[in-house]
């Protein structure tokens, strides 16, 4: 009888399980953070922070006056929808994610490729989102039906950043 063992090399096996649970901690975010505080409010009352308002518009609420603001939920109908779809986000991801794992590109490497498109993204549902319409009233008072823009400053302000899922 011929008896034959082996020894499995697991080093990169390790490696990768590594890179993949160092990704794992640290997720890639689009939005608005700690410190974006909405600059006219401060001149009308409290500070706001942009992420509030945005959640405000997300899911509705009633505003100081007693008016309900409907949900215009931008991010789950929206953004989140148009990013399951876009190829090219999963296209990219597949290009570079061998180079991950290979060593040869780091996770905050890929997640910058990434980044900036998805601001970019974020920005144009934002900006093309019209449902529901703004109330007439609204619409008077800004010049136009745009329901997740009064000044630009909401849009223009989303960044990305390598978050850290302990605060997610």
């Amino acid at each position: 009888m011929i008896g034959t063992s082996y020894t499995a090399d697991t080093k990169e096996w390790q490696r990768i399980k590594k890179q993949l649970l160092r990704a794992n901690k640290r997720p890639l975010q689009v939005g608005w953070f700690e410190g974006d505080i909405h600059s006219q409010a401060t001149e009308a009352g409290p500070p706001i922070p942009l992420a509030q308002l945005a959640s405000w518009l997300h899911g509705g609420t009633v505003n100081m006056r007693g008016a309900s603001i409907p949900p215009r939920p931008f991010i789950t109908e929206g953004f989140m929808v148009y990013l399951k779809n876009r190829p090219i986000f999963e296209r990219s991801l597949k290009r570079l994610l061998p180079s991950v794992i290979a060593g040869a590109m780091s996770w905050e490497q890929l997640y910058s490729s990434l980044g900036d498109d998805m601001v970019e993204l974020l920005q144009m549902v934002m900006d093309s989102w019209s449902y529901p319409a703004n109330a007439p009233l609204t619409i008077a008072l800004k010049g136009r039906d745009d329901p997740l823009d009064k000044t630009g400053e909401l849009i223009s302000k989303i960044k990305w950043r390598i978050g850290d899922r302990s605060f997610i």
